[in-house]
């Protein structure tokens, strides 16, 4: 009975009933990247901390309460109520690149990359009496000579060994 008849008299008693609401939490991220983080939550919810995304290339600064990523949220505590949309913020990682040429020749070619950076070529060095013959990934100056960086490439380090092969140039031209 949802209602008390006219003319009914004495103490009532009525008793409240309670639901927990649950709560989305929306993630959004510029970067296709597999997040582990929980989508709902309620009020009785222990602390969420939140984990971070992980993307090739780029570096994860952490998750923001807005775009203009002013407010970083590494937490949602419990007690907290309401929908919940958070911004994952990236910066791309900046790559260096180390020539190592036992000559010391000036060389011109770029330093450092992102995975975004425009394709570009790794250029020839010169030095009189000797042929250069290439910009190699090894000391012994074996494989496939480097002659670019792809856009999309990344890694910690690229160490670029330049190979000057006078030892065997010396027979031919007397190379010092």
């Amino acid at each position: 009975c949802n209602t008390i008849e006219k003319g009914s008299n004495g103490n009532k008693e009525f008793f409240a009933k309670w639901e927990v609401t649950d709560y989305n939490i929306s993630y959004i991220s510029e970067l296709d990247a597999t997040n582990l983080n929980p989508t709902k939550y309620n009020c009785l919810t222990e602390n969420i901390a939140l984990k971070e995304l992980y993307k090739d290339g780029y570096e994860f600064v952490g998750w923001f309460d807005s775009n203009t990523y002013n407010n970083k949220v590494e937490t949602i505590n419990k007690g907290t109520t309401g929908n919940i949309t958070l911004y994952a913020k990236w910066n791309e990682v900046n790559y260096t690149i180390e020539y190592v040429d036992k000559f010391n020749v000036s060389n011109t070619n770029k330093t450092s990359f992102t995975i975004n950076s425009s394709i570009f070529d790794i250029l020839p060095l010169e030095k009189v009496g000797y042929d250069f013959v290439g910009w190699f990934d090894n000391a012994t100056g074996t494989g496939p000579a480097l002659t670019e960086i792809a856009k999309g490439s990344k890694g910690n380090l690229i160490r670029i060994i330049g190979t000057n092969v006078c030892m065997f140039l010396q027979k031919i031209r007397g190379c010092v």
